[in-house]
């Protein structure tokens, strides 16, 4: 169960770094298919500074996390919490701000749910 956790934060590590890096890259969203009229509800203007915040938030913390589980540190099962909960912010906060919801949204709402579990199991604490 510890090599599939890792998998998964490997997983959501490399796509938010990928997907962070291809935003802050290409700010008009061209390169993804995106357009910044789908960004007329939020703040940004273009995607650089959520790429950035995707880059940082998401793919920095799961990579920190994935590091953790790695080398099997002590705090490891905080991290992995730490890094699940902010990939479901980030995700929820994506889906209630942009028009729509996709397919990959609910991927990663799933994989953040799972990551929870398995950690939660590997801990020896669950909660139902």
């Amino acid at each position: 169960m510890k090599i599939c956790l890792s998998i998964l934060t490997a997983f959501v590590t490399l796509t938010a770094v990928a997907g962070g890096l291809l935003l802050a890259m290409d700010p008009a969203g061209d390169g993804l298919h995106l357009t910044t009229s789908m960004l007329h509800n939020t703040p940004f203007k273009s995607y650089l500074i959520p790429g950035i915040l995707l880059l940082v938030l998401v793919g920095g913390v799961n990579g920190l996390v994935l590091f953790k589980q790695l080398t099997h540190s002590e705090d490891s099962y905080s991290w992995t919490m730490a890094g699940a909960l902010v990939l479901l912010g980030w995700t929820i906060i994506q889906m209630q701000i942009l028009d729509g919801s996709s397919w990959l949204q609910m991927l990663f709402l799933f994989v953040g749910l799972f990551m929870i579990l398995l950690n939660w199991q590997l801990k020896g604490k669950w909660v139902l």
